[in-house]
């Protein structure tokens, strides 16, 4: 079941956002949200699967809560509105910032029953394709990091711990979505000697353990997705599941 969560200012459009997704048997309207602080707690609450998202928001702009939701929680979203009509350009934004798709919102009042049917139809077609359409951009993104050539880190003092035995030294990071450069990065660096390392990247569910099998084979330390109540070894780097921390 795809759980999609509704943010928009304008109650009759919500409405028959509702009545469309909830004319689908693999769909289901988990909320609704009328402003972008509401809109992110129910994000937070519900972890919907889809967000649509007008530009027209009260209290914040629909594209700026947009930038917000991909920075702090990224999920795929479908931007909803009637702007795109004369300014072009805020599709491609939207686009630029993350969301998955923009379409153009049908005047409620003046429009036919012949072009609402075709609105119907693209808001389940674009509902449909966003999760895995948003899925394969994260993965491309994986791909395509830039990353320095290996080098070896310079210690005052370097650890002498064995490859494999349990660390005497923890190294903690935390990393918001755009860590995964610097982390590649930083991690290209590190000796096999290095004391045990745990890494929170902030990614969806499922993302991580490709991010971890890519980074062991560009890495002279083992990386890998963490698991419940392992060791940490020297020489290794875990990186805690998506949507766990």
């Amino acid at each position: 079941m795809l759980k999609v969560l509704i943010t928009d200012s304008n109650y009759g459009t919500c409405q028959y956002l509702k009545t469309i997704i909830g004319s689908q048997t693999n769909m289901s309207v988990v909320g609704v949200a009328h402003d972008a602080h509401q809109a992110r707690a129910l994000i937070k609450e519900l972890d919907p699967d889809v967000v649509t998202l007008a530009i027209e928001l009260i209290g914040m702009n629909g594209l700026a809560f947009l930038g917000k939701i991909m920075t702090l929680r990224p999920t795929p979203v479908i931007v909803i509105s009637q702007l795109f009509t004369n300014n072009p350009l805020l599709a491609k934004q939207a686009l630029k910032l993350g969301a998955v798709s923009c379409i153009q919102k049908p005047i409620l009042a003046a429009q036919s029953s012949t072009h609402f049917d075709s609105f119907s139809k693209n808001v389940i077609k674009k509902l449909r394709e966003a999760v895995p359409q948003f899925k394969a951009a994260h993965q491309a993104a994986l791909k395509t990091n830039q990353t320095i050539p290996a080098r070896t880190a310079i210690r005052q003092k370097p650890l002498t711990l064995a490859n494999g035995q349990m660390s005497q030294a923890l190294i903690a990071i935390g990393a918001s979505t755009g860590g995964t450069e610097a982390i590649t990065k930083l991690l290209r660096c590190l000796p096999e000697s290095s004391p045990g390392i745990v890494i929170a990247q902030h990614m969806p569910n499922g993302f991580t353990h490709s991010f971890a099998t890519r980074l062991q084979g560009l890495c002279t330390v083992q990386v890998q997705e963490a698991r419940h109540d392992e060791v940490i070894k020297s020489g290794h780097v875990y990186i805690a599941p998506g949507a766990t921390i």
